[in-house]
């Protein structure tokens, strides 16, 4: 499974990667919306994962920018809002699960397992 991952922060993209890879996800890593939509155009990934900033577009437009070009694609979001109209704007811009900062990214990818065992089972 391949896993977009767009994150501007790298320390944190780079433990990510790791975490990801350690439980056989291939990432694939953008620093910003515009380098993870060519990503997305090119490489086909199974998921994406983005930062709430994602550079000089938002990552609620890269969101609907994705579902645009791949409606079937999961998102999550990482954000660090914890404000319940911001939650209810990134599902309704298609995320499938948001995930506040700080966070263990053990519980992304706890996340993503348990979307794509509900995608198979639905």
């Amino acid at each position: 499974m391949k896993i977009l991952v767009c994150e501007k922060e790298d320390v944190l993209l780079t433990a990510l990667e790791f975490r990801m890879n350690k439980h056989q996800f291939k990432t694939l890593r953008a620093h910003n919306a515009e380098e993870a939509l060519d990503i997305l155009h090119a490489d086909q990934p199974d998921f994406l994962v983005t930062d709430a900033k994602a550079g000089s577009m938002s990552g609620l437009e890269l969101i609907k920018k994705a579902r645009k070009a791949r409606p079937d694609l999961p998102i999550i979001l990482i954000s660090p809002m914890d404000n319940p109209d911001d939650i209810l704007a990134a599902f309704e811009a298609g995320a499938r699960d948001f995930i506040t900062k700080p966070f263990n990214p053990a519980e992304l990818v706890l996340r993503i397992r348990k979307v794509f065992q509900e995608i198979e089972v639905g």
